[in-house]
């Protein structure tokens, strides 16, 4: 599958027109639609990004086809990110070596 096919896969997936996904990343139409013909190369990086973003996909998988969506946090789990992030580095592998522990890892 080309990088342009899972665009079109992935904005069909989730309800959105090809004119609605060109404007919103601010391209037009057409080249929207070259792209996911195959047609046209890739987008420049920045559109990639606005689509990428928009489709809730990383731009590693629209290019390679790995990686696949993006997965937002529950609100505990970005709780516990932001919590882990402040913490000092035996602090993190502490809080690791316990949640290894728990899951019998």
């Amino acid at each position: 599958m080309t990088p342009g096919q899972r665009i079109k896969e992935k904005r069909k997936e989730l309800g959105i027109r090809q004119a609605q996904l060109a404007r919103m990343v601010d391209m037009s139409p057409s080249s929207l639609s070259g792209i996911e013909r195959g047609g046209s190369k890739l987008p420049n990086a920045e559109h990639l990004l606005r689509i990428a973003s928009i489709l809730s996909v990383s731009q590693a998988w629209i290019i390679t086809g790995k990686g696949g969506a993006i997965e937002s946090l529950t609100p505990d789990e970005e709780r516990l990110v932001n919590r882990m992030r402040k913490m000092t580095g035996p602090q993190k592998a502490a809080l690791t070596a316990l949640i290894d522990s728990m899951n019998g890892g």
